[in-house]
């Protein structure tokens, strides 16, 4: 729990208006005047002066609300000297102070911080409270044995654990508090190092477990290329390289698959599915909805019916009759590929031999939903594990230490360009016409609502008031979803769309990152200028998967910042995620680059991106040393870096040890 900021609170010998207004102050004063208060609601004065290094006399009033009128007499007697710190306002050309943070005599300004931490507090806690806490357990601080190697500690110039951490809580100067600051720095890489240790121990235990290994013997996965009507890009051949070699090592496979949108993850999962298949495994993928596994089944049961792999569906839609055949094929072994959602996880759900376990859209699922899957196989299930969200490869190292990586940049050779275009709102009505020409050509149009701001009240009433407008123009062929709606809702909106009910979705940002739709070739994003580059990528995604002209429309509201105008303008000219990931990385800080929360990606203490990324490959290197070397951790320094873990919460992982 470390400060956000810091106030001085040195004391200042004379006041200036035009530069201390709405700053803190620290002064010393002389008590003139006590007003008190006529009414229950108003308020309490104290009137007070101060004399500057000219000679100068100026009056403050110290403004008190539902004060006891004993204390503030006893706190500052008439022609009493104090000290006084809080913020100078100036209302109704008067100054006043309201509610002074400081008050203290003159014996006992020691007690007032010169440079004042602060901290972020819930209900209940005062700055006061929290920094009387933090300061008696700085007090107390044991001595700890050092588990950074000498040679980082001299070349970064590094203090030790206990002095970083008393200097960052007790700072001499306001920079003491900024990201970058040594000390805070020293402390980053304590925290790097400890959770890159976690994602070690993972790894080590995770490849101590024996699994099967897979023939050599490719002739499924050569009948599924055959049936393709398209070659596989290099990138899509390196991964499926990646897997077979995890399956041909008898060792536990849990490999991330981090792909482009469009980048053709799905064939990949399905030919690495091939692989377990073909030596008498079954196969399993999980996606996070209905729409989603209806949408694979679609498409992957014309390849499979060709080259003789039994597939199946399973949601929690299914009707009572239809599961059980199908969870009876599954546990007989007549079903080689099941694709699913949660449903396949629960209980009843039974395989005769799982070999793999693919997790679609992985960062939907929690940890216990994925092992739960895996634990279905015996052994334990092959772990392909896929997102299409592209991640800079310095922050996958911080989140997926523990899995192997590959990665699918490009795009395949059929996947037509969206040609992006910046425009105005004062262009909304002209485009909202112009959508007559994409309707009677059969193609459909995604309308994405403005993130106004973190309130789901607030986007609904913007989404609905789209909703309406598209509907005086085009009736029953506008449809809407939004995050208040039940999940059956948005899948029948949903489903209509895929099927040309409709012909324009207005959303928020609830549209399935997967969701397939080969006739939309529209996407409309309003107030485009709000969101990340990532996640107008990732919408962006959702049109061009067809064989038409596809465009995407970044509608944005004057006036812009340099900033916002950067981000649109990067967007306009690349469609390659990996790089506006960077980007967005470099323009707006470690933020999370799935759906509308832009904060917070790597929640390490003191770990600010901008400032250390260029520690985090150092930290996982010298963990894998470490792991290496001393898996047990029972070496001098081993032990100390236990020390290490158990400070940062991480105690658990030493039973794995």
């Amino acid at each position: 729990h470390v400060p956000k900021q810091a106030i001085d609170r040195e004391i200042s010998v004379s006041l200036n208006l035009d530069t201390q207004k709405d700053e803190i102050v620290t002064i010393q004063i002389k008590t003139l005047k006590h007003i008190p208060s006529k009414t229950f609601k108003s308020p309490y004065r104290v009137i007070v002066g101060h004399e500057t290094e000219d000679g100068d006399f100026i009056e403050i009033c110290l403004v008190y609300f539902n004060a006891k009128n004993d204390y503030i007499r006893n706190l500052l007697p008439i022609n009493s000297q104090r000290i006084i710190s809080g913020k100078l306002e100036v209302y109704d050309d008067k100054v006043q102070i309201v509610h002074p943070d400081y008050v203290v005599t003159l014996d006992k300004r020691s007690q007032l911080p010169a440079i004042q931490p602060l901290y972020n507090l819930t209900a209940g806690l005062t700055q006061k409270m929290m920094g009387y806490a933090i300061q008696t357990i700085i007090h107390d601080l044991p001595h700890t044995q050092e588990w950074i190697r000498a040679d980082i500690l001299k070349k970064y110039s590094w203090t030790g654990f206990k002095e970083s951490l008393t200097r960052i809580h007790t700072p001499q100067n306001i920079k003491d508090c900024d990201a970058g600051d040594i000390y805070r720095t020293r402390l980053a890489y304590d925290a790097l190092l400890a959770h890159q240790l976690t994602l070690s121990i993972t790894r080590l235990n995770r490849k101590s477990q024996e699994s099967f290994r897979i023939l050599n013997n490719s002739e499924l996965q050569e009948k599924i290329k055959s049936s393709i009507p398209f070659s596989l890009t290099n990138d899509q051949q390196q991964a499926l390289e990646d897997i077979y070699k995890d399956l041909c090592s008898g060792n536990h496979m849990n490999r991330l698959l981090q792909g482009d949108v469009g980048s053709g993850k799905t064939i990949v999962s399905l030919l690495a599915a091939s692989m377990v298949i073909q030596d008498g495994y079954q196969a399993a993928i999980m996606t996070p909805t209905e729409i989603l596994s209806k949408q694979h089944y679609t498409s992957l049961k014309p390849i499979c019916d060709a080259v003789g792999i039994r597939i199946g569906l399973l949601t929690g839609k299914d009707k009572t009759a239809d599961a059980k055949i199908t969870l009876s094929k599954l546990e007989n072994h007549e079903i080689d590929l099941i694709i699913g959602t949660h449903a396949l996880i629960q209980d009843r759900v039974m395989f005769s031999k799982l070999g793999l376990s693919v997790i679609d859209e992985q960062h939907r699922f929690g940890v216990s939903q994925r092992m739960a899957l895996m634990n279905k196989g015996n052994p334990l299930s092959h772990i392909l594990l896929m997102t299409a969200t592209p991640i800079p490869r310095s922050l996958a190292l911080a989140h997926y230490g523990d899995c192997d990586l590959s990665i699918i940049a490009e795009k395949p050779p059929f996947r037509k360009p969206v040609v992006t275009k910046v425009m105005p709102t004062t262009k909304l009505q002209e485009i909202a016409l112009s959508l007559k020409r994409v309707i009677q050509d059969d193609g459909r149009i995604y309308w994405v609502c403005p993130l106004v701001e973190e309130s789901e009240k607030i986007d609904l009433i913007a989404t609905q008031e789209r909703y309406a407008t598209l509907q005086n123009i085009y009736g029953d062929l506008v449809g809407i979803v939004h995050g208040r709606m039940k999940p059956h809702e948005k899948d029948a909106v949903i489903d209509a769309f895929v099927r040309g009910k409709i012909s324009i979705l207005v959303s928020t940002t609830v549209i399935e990152v997967g969701i397939n739709v080969p006739e939309a070739t529209v996407m409309i994003i309003e107030q485009a200028e709000r969101f990340g580059l990532s996640q107008l990528h990732q919408l962006r995604g959702r049109v061009g998967r067809g064989d038409k002209n596809a465009s995407c429309l970044l509608i944005y509201k004057a006036p812009l910042n340099p900033v916002a105008i950067e981000r649109l303008s990067i967007l306009k000219h690349t469609e390659d995620g990996f790089l506006l990931a960077e980007k967005d990385l470099e323009l707006r800080g470690s933020g999370d680059l799935i759906g509308t929360k832009q904060t917070g990606t790597l929640t390490l203490p003191t770990f600010d991106y901008e400032h250390h990324k260029n520690l985090i490959r150092m930290a996982r290197d010298d963990a894998e040393s470490i792991i290496n070397t001393d898996p047990t951790l029972t070496s001098p320094r081993g032990l100390n870096l236990r020390n290490l873990l158990t400070i940062f919460g991480y105690h658990n992982f030493l039973a794995m040890i």
